[in-house]
């Protein structure tokens, strides 16, 4: 069980154009580490991981980090290990005795793109050099590694996030977390967004952008952890635009689903009543909300009816059609992703 711990901003030299964790974690800014970790840790049950967000860990110097971590010394019968996020930059030899020292185990690196030119313009404070370093330093130290990326980003185009996804699949971090930027206020992001100089992707873009990225990661063996922001009732209030949806991670897997049943079907030019078999749990994603996916495969004239097949892995499925059979998964759809 993973319990997080949310310390906005803290060990962040500067502050990236798009975030205000404060909002995004439903945090007050003032409230003390040590009244933030009282509440996440103080009635759970162990063994637990506690993970630190909303801040990057790795700023800190060793002293202040040796500092943090002794905070959880209380609720170290609670805890298994930890793990904590961070932006990539310079780890020293004593930073990384006092994160063995206190437990830490996986860290997770955000990497909004790899194209130097919008890290800059986000206001990241690193490059994607810097990005690659970090990550084999923590990585030859033994550390798992997580990458946190992003898509929608102010001039980002089909190539950046392909050549994103090829770092991803070079560097086979352990897991993976997908982003949609949106606009939230009180972020310089949304100043440029008040003055017309962004303008977010459409939640269907987004959800092709991150469609690619996750079938990309699947098709490697890389996991996705998480699609989409945290559901609380502060963010939604606060969110000018962009394509923030509570279900944003379902709405990518059955986009996936959908995309690549099309394309079986359409390669073996299969119509009219056709037959699918899959993981039961894909049902879901193959029905898609509200029943969409079946009402775009209808109007293609393919009217689906699945059965659940406990010998097929979540993915994975098999068509079959007007004396056709055919065997496909989600790699099937990633032709069908525009660029």
């Amino acid at each position: 069980m993973i319990v997080p711990v949310f310390l906005p901003h803290i060990g962040c030299g500067e502050r990236c154009i798009y975030c205000n964790q404060d909002i995004i974690t439903n945090n007050p800014g003032d409230m003390r580490v040590e009244t933030r970790i009282a509440q996440s840790l103080a009635s759970v049950e162990g063994p637990v991981e506690a993970a630190l967000y909303g801040g990057n860990i790795l700023g800190l110097g060793s002293t202040d980090l040796a500092g943090l971590l002794g905070l959880f010394e209380p609720y170290r019968h609670k805890i298994s290990r930890m793990r904590i996020s961070a932006k990539p930059g310079p780890v020293s030899a004593r930073t990384i005795a006092v994160l063995k020292e206190h437990g830490v185990r996986v860290i997770e690196l955000g990497i909004p793109t790899v194209n130097d030119a919008i890290l800059r313009l986000l206001g990241r404070g690193h490059t994607a050099r810097d990005f690659f370093d970090t990550f084999k330093v923590l990585v030859d130290e033994g550390f798992e590694l997580g990458m946190q990326v992003m898509v929608g980003l102010p001039g980002e185009t089909f190539a950046d996030l392909q050549e994103t996804v090829c770092a991803m699949i070079t560097l086979a971090p352990c897991f993976v977390r997908i982003y949609p930027l949106v606009v939230i206020e009180d972020t310089r992001l949304f100043e440029r967004f008040m003055k017309g100089a962004y303008s977010p992707d459409s939640l269907d873009t987004a959800v092709a952008k991150a469609c690619f990225v996750y079938v990309s990661a699947w098709s490697h063996g890389i996991r996705t952890i998480k699609m989409g922001l945290t559901e609380n009732e502060v963010i939604k209030e606060k969110i000018a635009s962009g394509p923030y949806h509570p279900a944003f991670g379902y709405l990518v897997k059955s986009e996936a689903f959908y995309l690549a049943v099309l394309r079986v079907c359409e390669e073996m030019e299969a119509r009219g009543n056709v037959a699918v078999s899959l993981s039961a749990s894909d049902v879901p994603h193959l029905i898609g909300n509200r029943c969409t996916n079946l009402d775009r495969l209808r109007e293609k004239g393919i009217s689906i009816e699945w059965t659940a097949d406990p010998a097929l892995s979540k993915g994975f499925f098999r068509v079959r059609g007007k004396g056709k059979k055919a065997e496909g998964s989600l790699v099937d759809g990633l032709a069908m992703i525009p660029s």
